[in-house]
């Protein structure tokens, strides 16, 4: 009976991203607030810092992740629990088509 094995090329890419170092409290607030959809310039005034400083903490964020742009920063890190579904706030309108049976 034969057994097949499975190349390390496809388990490896199956296994989500790690980090490559750790994220700071500050950078995994920054980018739960980016999932939400807003922008560095909100997430600024929330956090008490400029938007230029925002740019610079997802940016760190990015590289320690491996990602790309914010959408896959934060992809990455829902994937890996750092940010809970929870989370993430759906829009109003959302909200309110689900609950009229919309959607």
């Amino acid at each position: 009976m034969a057994t097949y094995t499975r190349h390390p090329a496809e388990s490896e890419a199956r296994r989500p991203a790690q980090p490559r170092t750790a994220i700071t409290r500050r950078q995994l607030e920054a980018l739960q607030l980016a999932a939400n959809g807003n922008t560095n310039a909100a997430i600024g005034h929330a956090m008490g810092i400029t938007a230029n400083t925002v740019a610079q903490l997802l940016e760190k964020t990015y590289r320690k992740l491996g990602a790309n742009d914010r959408t896959h920063a934060a992809s990455i890190a829902i994937r890996l629990g750092l940010i809970p579904l929870q989370a993430i706030a759906l829009p109003d309108s959302f909200v309110t088509a689900r609950a009229q049976g919309l959607l």
